[in-house]
């Protein structure tokens, strides 16, 4: 049975996903890019949804099955790069690159975002986070994909853009930057026309 959001608050998704699961076609799955540890999976996989998590860490991979009832959930890990994932058209109503664009190469990245586009089931939803050309990592890693300024709105000029926002964001720490720190961001979410 699904857990709803007030029952299991630890599990909350990310806030884009928030904004939009309860409103997209659950006829057709939830596909998550760079799962991680499977915050946002664990959670569409315990409110009823079909979900396939892609991610290349074992570690991360090993974390997420150690949820309790784990292997009762309709989940699905595929251990692997993104943009080497093998998307099947017209089987997802939303499609998920949560922070894992920056880890990319550009014409790879934007490869693997036309994929998408052409995979998601129409009225179907998109949600991307990444960083700008700002961030301070950009200069160690100019092949990688940060985005210039509305660059992302504009490789979505098909869709309809529900929420876009570029920023500075604060972030208390993370595994490999413990200290606070910020960074600059690009988010969306749009979803695909029916025609």
């Amino acid at each position: 049975m699904p857990v709803s959001i007030t029952q299991n608050p630890i599990s909350m998704p990310n806030k884009l996903l928030q904004r939009i699961w309860q409103n997209a076609d659950r006829a057709h799955s939830f596909l998550d890019f760079g799962a991680g540890q499977g915050r946002d999976s664990l959670f569409m996989a315990q409110n009823g949804w079909r979900v396939v998590a892609v991610e290349r860490s074992p570690d991360e991979i090993a974390e997420m099955k150690k949820t309790p009832d784990f292997n009762k959930l309709p989940i699905k890990i595929i251990q692997g790069r993104a943009e080497d994932f093998e998307i099947e058209p017209d089987r997802y109503s939303i499609i998920q690159l949560f922070n894992v664009l920056q880890f990319i190469e550009k014409p790879k990245a934007l490869d693997l975002i036309q994929r998408v586009k052409n995979a998601l089931h129409p009225g179907g939803y998109i949600i991307v986070s990444g960083f700008t050309v700002d961030e301070p990592s950009y200069q160690k890693r100019p092949d990688a994909c940060y985005f210039q300024k509305g660059q992302l709105r504009d490789l979505f000029s098909d869709f309809d853009v529900d929420f876009y926002r570029e920023a500075v964001i604060d972030d208390p720490g993370h595994p490999g930057k413990e200290e606070p720190h910020q960074h600059h961001v690009v988010r969306m979410i749009a979803h695909k026309v029916e025609k």
